[in-house]
C-alpha cells in the first residue's frame, strides 16, 4: 500500500471522481437529445436540451474545481492532471486509477459529440442562411429575385410565387 492510499483524501477524491462521472454520462444524454432534436429539426427541443447542457457543463466546472482542489491538498500525489504523468499519479491505488480511465473516456466522447452537434448546427445554419440570401435576393447567384412577406417576387417573373401562408 503506498503513502497516497491512506491519506484520508484519498476516499473523497473516489467520491468526487464517481460524481463528475455520474455528471458526464448526464452531459453525454444531453448531448444525444440535442443530436436528435437536430434531427428532427425541433427547435423547441434544442433549447430545451441546451439549457439542460448548460446546466450539466456548469456543475461540472465546480466539481472539477473540487477533484482539483482534492489533488492539491494530498501531498502524495506530486503530479497533476494536465501533466505528462497523467493519471500516473493513481498506479497502486485501482479505485483511483479505473475512476480516472472512466473519466477521461468520458470526457473525450462528450468532447466529440459536442463537435458533432456543433458541425450539425454549422450546416444546418448555412443552409438557412443560403435559404435566406434566395428568398431576399441577396444571393449574387440565383440572381436578384427576392420575395415579398406574403411569398410573391418582387420582379415580375412569372411562376416565381412561393405561395402564401
Amino acid at each position: 500500500m503506498t503513502t497516497a492510499t491512506t491519506n484520508p483524501l484519498m476516499g473523497e477524491l473516489v467520491k468526487e471522481y464517481q460524481g463528475l462521472c455520474g455528471l458526464l454520462v448526464q452531459l453525454q444524454e444531453a448531448l444525444t437529445g440535442e443530436r436528435e432534436a437536430l434531427r428532427a429539426f425541433s427547435p423547441e427541443r434544442t433549447f430545451e436540451v441546451a439549457e439542460e447542457k448548460s446546466a450539466v457543463a456548469k456543475a461540472i466546472e465546480d466539481a472539477e474545481k473540487q477533484r482539483l482542489s482534492l489533488l492539491n491538498q494530498i501531498p502524495e500525489l506530486n503530479a497533476l492532471p494536465g501533466s505528462g504523468e497523467l493519471g500516473a499519479m493513481f498506479k497502486g491505488f485501482a479505485p483511483l486509477d479505473e475512476l480516472h480511465q472512466r473519466y477521461q473516456d468520458l470526457l473525450e466522447a462528450c468532447r466529440i459529440e459536442n463537435r458533432q452537434n456543433g458541425l450539425q448546427i454549422r450546416f444546418y445554419s448555412q443552409k438557412t442562411g443560403a435559404a435566406l440570401a434566395t428568398l431576399t435576393g441577396d444571393d449574387t447567384e440565383a440572381g436578384p429575385t427576392s420575395y415579398t412577406a406574403s411569398g410573391d417576387s418582387s420582379e415580375a417573373r412569372s411562376g416565381r410565387s412561393l405561395g402564401r401562408a
